[in-house]
């Protein structure tokens, strides 16, 4: 099973304490074309595995979600910077993250910490974090969207897994636990109560966005939640690009889509 929402801590806002005591600390850098990442110890190496899995990651996620024709993305005075702690004893006392916290990402100031040694950080924490990343980027910081959307993308981004979360999914359906899009869009952190389930019906809306729809309508609907004024309802740019007249259409096409899909 993928970690559970405890695992990570999801920062939308800026927190002034927590940059202040990251830039108190002492850090070497290494810098890539889209990153920068700081260290105090690490095995040889292995920051420079993390620079790959960074970059592999920014070109894989940009091309998946269409966004490759979008100019700006983390170059230069811009670039996401990587916080690597060299143990998650220091990462916790540091950080000021919860007890519970194996990884962090601060939206605003496209930051993630983490500690070496983070089993999960490469294959699954990473793309996550960076698919938060470079989605709000994208749309905006003041967009108020529904949960299931921000987490939807960054879960769908863990490909390792696609085939657990769609048989799951599957699961859910036909026992009559499934959650519809009215039921999704009411989950909130404070009334979250199966985590794993809510990230993986999440993932499998978007996973029905771009396989049936593809990148180039979802680029379309991303951007017209750029362009939408934050005062105005989301599903005005959803239900408008991809031409849907309610949640009810768009419900009855996901679960088309899932019963095909193998």
């Amino acid at each position: 099973m993928k970690p559970t929402i405890f695992t990570i801590f999801f920062l939308f806002f800026f927190n002034s304490a927590f940059a202040s005591n990251l830039d108190a600390l002492l850090w070497e850098a290494v810098r890539s074309d889209h990153f920068i990442v700081y260290y105090q110890e690490a095995p040889s190496g292995y920051v420079s595995k993390i620079i790959e899995a960074a970059e592999k990651y920014y070109k894989e996620i940009t091309f998946e979600l269409g966004f490759t024709r979008f100019e700006g993305f983390w170059t230069w005075d811009k670039r996401a910077k990587i916080y690597l702690f060299k143990n998650i004893d220091d990462y916790k006392h540091h950080s000021h993250q919860p007890a519970w916290s194996s990884a962090g990402v601060n939206v605003l100031n496209r930051e993630i910490t983490t500690y070496v040694g983070n089993e999960d950080f490469f294959e699954n924490t990473l793309p996550h974090e960076m698919g938060h990343l470079i989605f709000r980027e994208f749309v905006g910081y003041r967009r108020k969207l529904p949960l299931w959307l921000d987490e939807g993308i960054a879960s769908y981004l863990e490909k390792r897994f696609t085939k657990e979360r769609l048989v799951i999914v599957k699961i859910l359906f036909s026992y009559g636990l499934f959650m519809d899009l009215d039921e999704l869009e009411k989950v909130n952190i404070r009334n979250m109560i199966m985590p794993d389930l809510f990230y993986y019906e999440s993932a499998s809306i978007i996973d029905f966005l771009l396989g049936v729809y593809g990148k180039e309508k979802f680029f379309a609907f991303c951007n017209a939640l750029k362009e939408l004024p934050v005062y105005e309802d989301w599903r005005k740019a959803l239900f408008g690009v991809y031409k849907i007249e309610n949640a009810a259409q768009l419900n009855k096409e996901w679960i088309e889509f899932l019963k095909k899909k193998n």
